[in-house]
């Protein structure tokens, strides 16, 4: 017998497989407390009415969000008042991954792939987390997303003479990444989305990603009971921020303060787990 899904996954997998369209079936691999999540046991599809279905034939669980059986006609009809209206306000469009994005890690810039492959990350992860390499901005894209929005998206350049990172985000209160796994009571906080996907593999893991303690990074971290504060203590101003965010989680359990001379992406998952431990 089937059993549901608990809504805190639900809404992970909602923001994480945003990009599923409609009509189409994605398989992917199901990392929870209950499932190994090999194989890509789990079923995603877009529904034609926008909701997204998920459904994992190895521990039988299920689940669903969104969908309206008005959604054609309400794009229908948004599309008839842009056209129609000239002196009403444009329609705001949401924020979308810039186009070129590919997603085949072997078509990359070496750079990039050896970039990738410092942090240890898999083609199966860049897929499960949406990142994709565009050529035109010669970087790698990080997308963000909150309640199952795309919010924003961070790229990792690789131009010498261009800024290591740029976020672009629609509210940068809600630029939040997390590890696709989020259920437990332990928590880890680190400074980049690689090293959340590593720590993520074993652990609820959420990236900072170079901003401030916003709202909904203290929001999604409430549930939790322990928390791991893993970011680099060689720069003063993230040691600053650091002290910041054990000062606010305090409130809500215990806090650990990791210091390593690495960041938690160059370690190996045995040597995640020890400093963890």
């Amino acid at each position: 017998m089937a059993t549901r899904m608990p809504w805190k996954e639900i809404q992970e997998l909602a923001g994480r497989y945003d990009w599923v369209e409609e009509g189409k079936v994605e398989r992917v691999n199901h990392n929870s407390i209950s499932c190994s999540g090999d194989s890509k046991s789990m079923m995603i599809k877009r529904e034609d009415n926008g909701k997204l279905v998920f459904y994992c034939h190895r521990c039988d669980s299920v689940g669903s969000v969104g969908g309206s059986p008005f959604r054609k006609m309400q794009k229908a009809g948004e599309s008839r008042r842009h056209c129609d209206s000239i002196t009403s306000t444009p329609i705001q469009r949401k924020l979308t991954i810039p186009r070129g994005c590919n997603q085949t890690v072997g078509e990359w810039h070496p750079i990039a792939r050896a970039w990738l492959r410092r942090g240890g990350i898999t083609d199966e992860e860049v897929v499960d987390y949406g990142l994709t390499w565009n050529e035109r901005s010669n970087a790698v894209v990080i997308p963000s997303y909150h309640a199952g929005e795309l919010v924003g998206y961070q790229i990792r350049g690789f131009d010498a003479k261009k800024p290591k990172y740029i976020t672009h985000t629609t509210d940068k209160q809600s630029m939040v990444f997390s590890s696709k796994l989020l259920l437990g009571t332990k928590v880890a906080i680190v400074e980049d989305a690689l090293s959340a996907i590593r720590v993520g593999r074993v652990m609820p893991c959420y990236a900072l990603q170079g901003v401030n303690v916003s709202d909904a990074i203290l929001t999604a971290l409430k549930g939790y009971k322990e928390f791991y504060i893993w970011l680099d203590n060689d720069n003063a101003k993230v040691k600053m921020r650091q002290a910041e965010i054990a000062t606010r989680l305090s409130l809500f359990g215990n806090v650990h303060i990791l210091k390593t001379n690495q960041d938690p992406k160059e370690f190996d998952d045995d040597g995640i787990v020890d400093i963890l431990s």
